[in-house]
């Protein structure tokens, strides 16, 4: 699929961020035995540092909430911290 038929078909019309999926869900996350995402492989940075967000570290209620919609998030008690802060684009 071309750059401009994703962004046609996955990215708002201000072009600042995705559309939202069925149910408001992350349009690349797949379901089946175990949840995944379509795009993995290639996904954009702002994906790779998932949650490690400003608005989910800064936010314990808001992180939970992620954590219950996302398998791969596990919430130890321990504190989240961006690993990505010093990543490479």
């Amino acid at each position: 699929m071309s750059e401009a038929a994703v962004r046609t078909r996955y990215v708002t019309s201000r072009g600042d961020r995705l559309i939202d999926g069925r149910g408001g869900r992350y349009p690349f996350l797949e379901d089946g035995n175990e949840t995944s995402c379509r795009i993995y492989a290639a996904r954009p940075k702002k994906c790779r540092s998932w949650p490690y967000w400003d608005e989910f570290l800064d936010n314990p209620d808001a992180l939970r909430e992620a954590a219950r919609l996302c398998p791969g998030i596990e919430l130890s008690g321990l504190p989240l911290y961006s690993v990505f802060d010093s990543a490479d684009d």
